[in-house]
C-alpha cells in the first residue's frame, strides 16, 4: 500500500502547486501520503482545531491538506463549518477521500490481518461531499481519483496508475480521490478591474468600446482599461489615443504598442501593465457587449466563483454572428475539454474571461510548466484553472454579430494548435504526468 499512498500524495502535490502556505492535518491512522518533508513551506498539525486562527488574514496563498481526515470523522458537516472561517478566499481545502465503494476490502483486510492501521469510519459518496460542503459553505471544484494498482510490475502497474484517470467510468475505481475544496466567500468591497483589451484593426469599434467602459465607471464600478494594439493597418492606434484622451479622466487607460504578434503575446503584455486586483480579457471586436463585463464581476465579487467563462453558446446568437464550422469546432473542443480538464465547459473558445490576479500569478507559473502552445492567450488559461482546483462557471453571454472589420481568427491553422494543446493536456493532465521536479524524491521513495 506505501506505492499507492505515494501516488495520491503526489496528487495532492500537485494539487498545491505554487501556493506559498500548505498545511496538512496528519491522518489519524499514522499513515504520511503527503510527504511534507519535500513540500516547500509546509506545516504539519494533529487537528483541524490546531489551524491557527491567523489563516484568514495572512497574506499570500493558501492551502490545507486533510490526510483522511475526512474519512476518520464522525461528523464531516460540523468540521467543515469549522474551517470555513479560518480559510480566506483563494485558499483551497485539499481533501484525501477514501473511495466508498471499496469499503468491504478494507474490512476483509482486517479480517485477513493485512491491515493494521485504524478503520476509516466515514466512507463518502461524491454526492455526500457536494451536499455535506455546499452546507457547509464549500464548494467541490477539483476531483482526482488516485491509486488503482498497488505494485509496480515492472512498470506496467505505473502505466495503469497512469492511464486509468484519463478513462471515463473506470477512473472512479480509484483507491482514492484527491478533493479540492472552495470556500464560498464574498468580496469585502468593490476591487478594481483591470479590462485587458486586444486591438488589431478594430478602428469603427472603438468609440462604442469606451463609451461603454464610461458608463460602466458611472454605474460605479472601478475598472482600468489597458489597450494593446497589435500593428493595425487601419488607423486603430490613433483612434484609440483620440478616446483616451477624451476619458482619461473618468478611468485609467494605458495604449500600448504590441511588440511581438499575435492575441496571446498582446494578453499577456496587457496583464503585465495592470494594476487591477481583478482582470478580465475583452475583444475589441465588440462581439459581447461591453455590459457582460458586469455581470461577470458580480459572480466574482459575490462569492459564486472565482475564475468565470464567458459561454456564447446559450442564448441564439445573432445571425452570422459565428460561422457553421466555427460552431461545430467550438462544441467539439467544449465537450473534450470538459473530459479532459474534469470542469464543465459550454464554451472553450469564448475570450470574455474573469479571475483574480493572485490566482492569474499561479496560472503564470502553471503556463510555464506546460509550455506555450495556445494561439490566443486566453484558452490555456482554462487548462490552469481546472488543474490548479480555481473552480471554472460558465456564465451565458449573448454573442453579436460584427459591425466591422473582419475576424483576425485563422480557423484551420489555429485550430491544428488547440488539437495540439488537447492532446497534451491528456496526457500531462488527464494522466497526470506533469509533476514538479521537487516531486520526484517522494516517487522515489515509494
Amino acid at each position: 500500500m506505501r506505492y499507492v499512498n505515494c501516488l495520491v500524495g503526489i496528487e495532492a502535490h500537485r494539487t498545491c502547486r505554487f501556493v506559498e502556505r500548505i498545511w496538512v492535518v496528519r491522518d489519524k491512522s499514522g499513515i504520511a501520503r503527503y510527504e511534507s518533508s519535500v513540500a516547500p513551506n509546509c506545516v504539519e498539525v494533529d487537528d483541524v482545531s490546531d489551524l491557527p486562527d491567523t489563516l484568514v488574514s495572512e497574506p499570500g496563498e493558501c492551502a490545507v491538506v486533510l490526510d483522511g481526515t475526512l474519512n476518520a470523522c464522525e461528523d464531516v458537516h460540523s468540521l467543515l463549518r469549522e474551517l470555513h472561517p479560518k480559510l480566506p478566499r483563494g485558499s483551497r481545502l485539499v481533501c484525501v477521500v477514501f473511495n466508498s465503494y471499496l469499503k468491504p476490502l478494507y474490512s476483509l483486510q482486517r479480517i485477513l490481518g493485512l491491515r493494521k492501521a485504524e478503520m476509516p469510519r466515514t466512507f463518502l459518496t461524491f454526492t455526500d461531499l457536494q451536499d455535506l460542503a455546499r452546507a457547509a459553505g464549500f464548494e467541490v471544484v477539483r476531483v482526482r481519483p488516485s491509486g488503482y494498482v498497488p505494485w509496480r510490475l515492472f512498470g506496467l502497474g505505473d502505466l495503469i496508475n497512469a492511464l486509468l484517470p484519463a478513462i471515463p467510468v473506470l477512473r472512479w475505481s480509484a483507491y482514492a480521490s484527491v478533493c479540492t475544496l472552495r470556500p464560498i466567500l464574498a468580496a469585502d468591497a468593490k476591487p478594481l478591474l483591470s479590462v485587458i483589451i486586444p486591438v488589431r484593426n478594430e478602428k469603427g469599434t472603438i468609440p462604442e468600446l469606451f463609451g461603454g467602459l464610461s458608463e460602466l465607471v458611472k454605474s460605479g464600478m472601478s475598472l482600468e482599461a489597458i489597450c494593446v494594439e497589435g500593428n493595425s493597418s487601419d488607423g486603430s492606434f490613433d483612434a484609440l489615443a483620440a478616446e483616451k484622451a477624451k476619458y482619461e479622466g473618468q478611468f485609467r487607460i494605458v495604449l500600448e504598442r504590441q511588440p511581438g504578434k499575435g492575441k496571446a503575446d498582446a494578453v499577456q503584455v496587457g496583464l503585465a501593465l495592470s494594476q487591477g486586483e481583478l482582470l478580465t480579457i475583452f475583444d475589441a471586436d465588440l462581439s459581447v457587449a461591453i455590459a457582460s463585463i458586469e455581470r461577470l464581476y458580480s459572480v466574482y465579487v459575490s462569492g459564486t466563483a472565482d475564475f468565470i467563462n464567458g459561454s456564447r453558446l446559450v442564448y441564439p446568437p445573432d445571425p452570422g454572428a459565428m460561422r457553421f464550422l466555427n460552431t461545430i469546432g467550438n462544441l467539439f473542443f467544449s465537450k473534450s475539454l470538459s473530459i479532459i480538464l474534469g470542469a464543465r465547459l459550454s464554451d472553450s473558445l469564448c475570450g470574455s474571461k474573469l479571475f483574480s490576479r493572485r490566482d492569474y500569478l499561479r496560472m503564470r507559473k502553471w503556463q510555464e510548466t506546460f509550455g506555450k502552445l495556445d494561439p490566443f492567450g486566453d484558452f490555456d488559461l482554462l487548462f490552469a484553472a481546472a488543474d490548479l482546483g480555481l473552480g471554472i462557471l460558465n456564465v451565458p453571454v449573448r454573442y453579436r454579430r460584427r459591425t466591422y472589420g473582419v475576424t483576425n481568427i485563422h480557423r484551420f491553422r489555429e485550430g491544428l494548435k488547440l488539437l495540439a494543446m488537447g492532446l497534451a493536456g491528456i496526457v500531462r493532465i488527464s494522466m497526470g504526468t506533469s509533476r514538479p521536479s521537487w516531486l520526484s524524491r517522494a516517487r522515489g521513495d515509494a
